[in-house]
């Protein structure tokens, strides 16, 4: 399945600030995973799939539930200060249901590129990308 990106990638895109949450919801024929961010503008971004998720920056694997991962890059994402908040990940609950295994915020970024990974159960599935600012947003669907 091809990758998505957006325009330009990957330049630099606006200054999204921190990631603020996650969030998982169900809808008919789709799971959607959406992450928000503190800034205003619509993120700069690239989702595919990987073989296996791995770290930017320190290129160790990271442990992500599932059996196929999306890597999820957004650029411009800042580097939170000690006593910003943590983003919030998705509810436990709001998993059930879905194909999606796990959906962890993206939070602060390596070198201004953030990275998260979306696990799906089962095989690989179509998706789409698209974004929404005032606050911004990246927005997955997920074919079931």
């Amino acid at each position: 399945m091809a990758e998505q990106a957006s325009p330009g990638w990957p330049a630099l895109g606006p200054d999204l600030g921190v990631g603020r949450e996650s969030r998982v919801g169900r809808h008919e024929g789709y799971d959607r995973v959406v992450y928000e961010f503190t800034g205003p503008d619509a993120p700069n971004y690239r989702v595919h799939y990987v073989d296996r998720p791995i770290g930017d920056g320190s290129g160790a694997p990271v442990a992500v539930a599932g059996d196929v991962w999306l890597e999820v890059l957004v650029t411009s994402l800042g580097i939170p200060g000690e006593s910003a908040p943590t983003a919030d990940d998705p509810l436990p609950e709001t998993l059930r249901g879905t194909g999606i295994a796990a959906a962890d915020a993206l939070w602060g970024g390596f070198e201004g590129v953030g990275q998260a990974f979306i696990g799906l159960d089962g095989e690989q599935r179509p998706f789409k990308v698209s974004t929404a600012t005032n606050p911004s947003r990246l927005i997955v669907d997920i074919a079931r």
